[in-house]
């Protein structure tokens, strides 16, 4: 039908009343007086309907990963990608040889702890077609409780880490969709 093409499509979410919950590809939004854009966001599925996202997003400087989780309140991290080598040791090695990551770290002089292990599957997009197995493992600073490190497993040869802080939901301003 003809007149169809003229229907607008139903938002999935409320435009005057946007929140970091609703951040998409193509979305821009205040931080630390930064404009950024998400310039995509994958899924993260833990089982039991318990799910998070992450965006990757740009201010066109500089780069990083906003977490974004519903898990008794919202919980909000900004994560620089980090390289492996940072963390002084070889985690495919200590997986091959303990199953496991150590349940201490020292990042750049600081002791990070092991917090949680926690098995899901990863997926491109906000609704994705395909998921990936993977193991997130979340370390804690010692002398910082809101700042973290994330190490993230793909089959047992693929590691992939970064290093940030918990930032408040009320630090995020001016949501707009593209």
């Amino acid at each position: 039908m003809v007149f169809g093409f003229f229907k607008k499509k139903k938002l999935e979410y409320d435009p005057t009343d946007l929140s970091v919950r609703d951040l998409k590809p193509g979305f821009i939004f205040d931080y630390d007086l930064r404009d950024w854009e998400v310039k995509e966001t994958n899924t993260y599925d833990w089982g039991g309907e318990c799910f998070s996202w992450d965006h990757k997003i740009t201010d066109g400087k500089d780069t990083f990963f906003l977490g974004v989780e519903e898990d008794d309140g919202l919980d909000i991290c900004l994560m620089k990608p980090i390289s492996i080598r940072m963390l002084n040791i070889n985690p495919m090695d200590e997986y091959a040889s303990r199953g496991t990551l150590p349940n201490q770290l020292i990042v750049d002089g600081e002791l990070f702890e092991l917090d949680e292990e926690a098995p899901g599957y990863f997926g491109s997009g906000v609704e994705p077609k395909e998921w990936t197995e993977m193991i997130n493992y979340d370390y804690v600073s010692a002398k910082d409780s809101s700042r973290y490190l994330c190490i993230e497993q793909y089959g047992g040869r693929e590691f992939e880490a970064s290093i940030g802080h918990e930032i408040q939901s009320y630090e995020i301003s001016r949501i707009n969709p593209s």
